[in-house]
């Protein structure tokens, strides 16, 4: 019972720091510059984030519009990795409810 109370409080967490890492992620496209805004307007969760992970930006730290895509391309990234904690944690507590009389899932 421990050692699912501990998944559990990782998964949490990994929900956590997704939905704040996506936050920021809107917070960030608020306040970018104008053509950057509307080439990821309207695009859905998945295939924003997925655009921005992939996304490659170019130029110097000193430029504001290279500034914000990079951060929006490692938020994307943080995003992404914490899609493996929610996944892993329910998976062995589907494991688990087999032992515990509930049936497999």
């Amino acid at each position: 019972m421990e050692a699912i109370r501990s998944l559990r409080v990782v998964r949490k967490s990994a929900v956590k720091a997704r939905m704040q890492a996506f936050n920021q992620i809107r917070s960030l496209m608020d306040t970018a510059p104008f053509a950057l805004r509307e080439k990821l307007r309207g695009l859905s969760t998945a295939v924003l984030i997925e655009t921005l992970a992939r996304s490659r930006p170019a130029g110097e730290l000193a430029d504001p519009a290279y500034a914000v895509k990079a951060a929006l391309r490692r938020l994307a990234r943080r995003y992404f990795c914490c899609l493996a904690g929610p996944r892993i944690g329910w998976e062995v507590l589907r494991a688990r409810r087999g032992y515990f009389g509930y049936g497999m899932v």
